[in-house]
């Protein structure tokens, strides 16, 4: 008889405490404490129990243990918030980013300028934003590529500069 190896594997969660951590209000973990009595797996199946429960699903766009996938999909969010979060979040995949680079919301292309896991490619098109505050945050990346930085220095904007 032949045996095979079996591994456990342990699920990425975020527990009532995490949540606290992230700054959730007081209301949202308790009804994620209810909703989610020993914590919620940080996959789209929770992102839609989440939402349907009433809970803000920015907790799980945020994490630093969100699957990529579950970022991905929270890239396309009708909420600025989540989709802010997702740019901030350094787990995010490059095409996620590359989506928020081209957002309407000044804030979520800022979070993605602010990004050290954002693609060089994106940086220097987030170089040319007609938004200060987002080409400041190219500025200030430490990843930002030597093209977008030159870009910068010749910025209208002295706070970009």
């Amino acid at each position: 008889m032949m045996m095979t190896e079996t591994t456990m594997t342990t699920e990425a969660r975020l527990t009532a405490d995490g949540l606290r951590e992230l700054g959730a209000c007081g209301p949202q973990v308790t009804l994620f404490e209810v909703t989610f009595p020993g914590g919620a797996p940080l996959t789209a199946e929770a992102v839609t129990a989440a939402r349907g429960a009433g809970l803000d699903v920015a907790w799980l766009a945020g994490h630093p243990s969100a699957p990529a996938g579950a970022l991905a999909r929270l890239a396309g969010d009708g909420n600025a918030d989540v989709r802010r979060e997702v740019a901030w979040n350094p787990q995010a995949p490059a095409a996620a980013l590359a989506l928020l680079a081209g957002d309407g919301d000044a804030s979520v292309r800022g979070g993605v300028a602010g990004n050290p896991s954002a693609p060089a490619e994106t940086l220097v098109l987030l170089a040319g934003d007609g938004d200060a505050s987002v080409r400041g945050g190219v500025a200030g990346n430490p990843q930002a590529p030597a093209g977008a930085l030159v870009l910068l220095t010749g910025d209208g904007d002295a706070s970009v500069r």
